[in-house]
């Protein structure tokens, strides 16, 4: 029995040839346009009948060629339509009498109930028919006719009729391909398309983005909808990861949380497309399809900006897809089914959409009043230590939110790990610490402070910040007394008398605020003991480092 057409008998000795001019065989698959496989089996069937070399090529006809690799019932058609071609003939009749014929019924109950794969049926047949002792039919011969069984008895495959409301859908995907567009700095780069199609009228609009993040997916969704002037009640979306971030059959959605409170503040449901049933969307597919055959063939890559090209891309759309007859409605354009049905059944579009604002929720506020927003910190009311806020990022500004109040603002920073705090923010007694790291941030800060209260104190700031270059560690001694000087203004000779016997002490003790608090004790104990005199020193002079 004839199998039909398996190669010229030409080429097949090309292609032996070509095996042994030592070319690798994936340049031989390459050039001959054949599987790498082919090669494979034709290298080792020759190998196995001991031809080594060109010349034996060569010397067989071209009978014995084709015999050597497709068997001795293989020949060379000879009639005007299969002339050179080679022709391979089956071993055994289908309905020879050494050939067991299958009880298909019976493999067939083995498949719908046992659920075994093809090839499992077909080990089980050639395993029945040696137990018979007779030959088993090919492969192909028992799947076609176990296949024919299986179609006969099971119910045909069909599509389902969905009907779909004016005003009601619409529908988003992306065309498969993408295209050459140039940046703003005038380079290659290669954009999506995003195609957004009404479900009744199947009108549509498309526009390159630069990318499938959540940014760039709801700003495609935007400048759609205002192009659309009107709103859907739902949008039914694949399952890209900028828009879902879980989605498995039976279960509901897991929405990106940017994208899902942009589409609530728009007030249009999300219905993502059941994993593995595209048929749902099928208008939109539609339009993907005409889009890349109808526009995107029209247009030039790599010569035109993100704008031109998207002013360049509705053009086509409106004028191939939009504007041209359609099945529906006696072949009524796209555009006059949308403006006659599907925009006055539509919400109408009342606002400028806003643009697109990063939303992250559920933001737990750390003990040191922080909460942390891509990987940095940045700070809120420490009353709300503890709660789960909220926060909005647009325009380069965060805003954080608990229970719908806004309590915090901050410009965004870059970097990773740093720390943003306003000082409104804290408790009095971090306000206090604050005030002191930012008040005296350099020496002259603390001898302007010390000048302003006593020339006395002034030289012990001096003498007390020379002792070392440590002056982080030495300013806190000088932030004492100038404190001290401040809430006691009575004190202020006692101060000064205390400060003039360590200057002039010629035990030399070392200057720091612990000597100053002793001295001021034994000021305050001959005072006592003298009617209220003080010991009265010469005023000494320091000179700054």
């Amino acid at each position: 029995m004839n199998q039909g057409k398996i190669m010229n008998v030409t080429q097949l000795r090309s292609i032996c040839t070509e095996l042994f001019l030592g070319k690798p065989q994936r340049q031989i698959a390459r050039e001959l346009h054949l599987a790498r496989s082919t090669l494979i089996r034709y290298s080792k069937i020759l190998k196995d009948k001991g031809i080594s070399c060109i010349q034996d090529i060569h010397a067989l006809s071209d009978e014995q060629l084709v015999q050597i690799v497709y068997g001795n019932t293989a020949n060379i058609g000879d009639t005007p339509r299969e002339k050179n071609k080679i022709i391979k003939h089956r071993n055994i009749e289908p309905n020879s009498m050494d050939v067991y014929e299958p009880d298909i019924d019976e493999y067939l109950k083995t498949y719908f109930e046992a659920k075994l794969s093809k090839a499992d049926i077909y080990v089980d047949y050639t395993k029945d028919a040696a137990r018979k002792g007779l030959k088993p039919l090919g492969e192909t011969s028992f799947r076609t006719r176990l296949n024919k069984a299986i179609e006969a008895n099971q119910d045909p495959k069909v599509d389902m009729h969905r009907d779909h409301i004016y005003g009601d859908e619409l529908e988003l995907d992306w065309c498969g391909q993408k295209f050459a567009i140039l940046d703003n700095q005038g380079n290659t780069a290669y954009y999506n398309v995003m195609v957004l199609c009404w479900a009744s009228s199947y009108f549509t609009y498309a526009r390159f983005v630069p990318s499938l993040t959540t940014e760039d997916t709801i700003d495609g969704i935007r400048d759609g909808l205002m192009y659309f002037g009107c709103l859907p009640r739902q949008l039914l979306v694949d399952n890209p990861k900028s828009m879902i971030v879980k989605h498995t059959v039976g279960y509901e959605s897991i929405f990106t949380p940017g994208f899902e409170r942009y589409m609530r503040k728009c007030g249009v449901s999300v219905n993502p497309n059941n994993p593995y049933k595209p048929n749902e969307k099928t208008a939109v597919e539609t339009e993907v399809n005409l889009i890349q055959s109808r526009c995107l063939t029209r247009m030039d890559e790599g010569i035109l900006y993100l704008d031109e090209a998207n002013i360049d891309l509705m053009k086509k759309v409106n004028e191939y897809i939009n504007s041209a007859p359609f099945r529906r409605e006696k072949f009524s354009p796209r555009k006059v089914l949308f403006e006659r049905y599907e925009k006055p059944a539509s919400r109408p579009l009342e606002m400028i959409l806003p643009p697109f604002t990063d939303y992250i929720p559920s933001l737990v506020i750390y003990k040191d009043y922080h909460v942390e927003i891509y990987e940095n910190f940045y700070s809120v009311p420490y009353k709300y230590v503890n709660k789960v806020a909220e926060a909005e990022i647009s325009g380069g500004m965060i805003n954080i939110w608990l229970n719908h109040k806004m309590i915090a603002s901050h410009v965004r920073i870059s970097g990773t790990g740093q720390y943003i705090t306003k000082q409104e923010h804290m408790p009095e007694a971090h306000m206090a610490v604050k005030e002191k790291e930012l008040k005296y941030k350099t020496p002259d800060d603390i001898y302007n402070a010390a000048r302003a209260l006593s020339p006395d104190l002034l030289n012990f700031c001096i003498a007390l910040l020379s002792r070392s270059d440590n002056f982080l560690d030495n300013k806190k001694g000088c932030i004492h007394l100038i404190n001290k000087y401040r809430r006691n203004p009575n004190m202020h000779l006692i101060y000064n008398c205390a400060i003039q016997s360590l200057l002039h002490d010629p035990t030399l003790k070392p200057i720091n605020s612990y000597v100053f608090d002793a001295a001021v004790k034994d000021v305050t104990a001959y005072a006592d003991s003298h009617n209220g005199q003080l010991p009265i020193q010469t005023e000494l002079q320091f000179e700054r480092n």
